[in-house]
């Protein structure tokens, strides 16, 4: 018997717990049609980005102790350090009054870095193939996130898959490299 966990650590899609709520609701609500805007809504967001930051932490504190229990922990994603802005990446701008908030970002970062995943799935994909998955999306913001990507070093066993296949194909094989991870221990 295998004891498997599927944890979620998006913000978008998917399961959504009550801080993401929260904060759709709140970032709805902010007006955008002021000066003061833009600098009021970067807070909020800081504040929000942190909290949910803190959540994958613990998350992701609490799965590598299971791990260590013998489960398999199974994410969505792995939040990095390297690229600001994108990609789980740090989110906090570099304004005065938000020196807390980065603090505690880049703490959140110190411990995720120490709770490492045994292994890291990375999906490949091209511009046409992701702006067709996804046509409601940005495609600028799709081709950053593209070059992006591939730029990130996780700094342990990272396992590049080639996402232009069809579906069923990349699942086989994320499927074979993670049994062959789970025989491994």
């Amino acid at each position: 018997k295998i004891d498997v966990h599927q944890l979620y650590l998006g913000s978008g899609d998917g399961r959504k717990g009550r801080l993401e709520r929260v904060r759709s609701k709140v970032r709805k609500k902010i007006p955008l049609n002021n000066q003061r805007s833009g600098y009021f809504r970067s807070v909020i967001r800081s504040f929000f980005d942190v909290l949910l930051l803190i959540r994958k932490t613990t998350l992701i504190w609490r799965s590598k102790k299971m791990a260590r229990k013998g489960s398999v922990i199974i994410m969505d994603r792995f939040p990095q350090d390297q690229i600001f802005g994108i990609i789980d990446g740090p989110k906090v701008p570099s304004y005065r009054l938000l020196f807390l908030l980065r603090f505690l970002e880049r703490l959140c970062f110190k411990i995720i870095n120490k709770n490492n995943p045994d292994i890291i799935i990375r999906l490949n994909i091209d511009y046409d193939t992701s702006v067709h998955r996804k046509p409601d999306h940005d495609p600028n913001i799709i081709k950053e996130k593209i070059k992006k990507t591939k730029k990130i070093n996780f700094g342990i066993n990272t396992v590049d898959i080639d996402a232009t296949q069809i579906f069923e194909r990349v699942i086989l094989e994320v499927q074979k490299i993670l049994w062959k991870e789970i025989v491994k221990k």
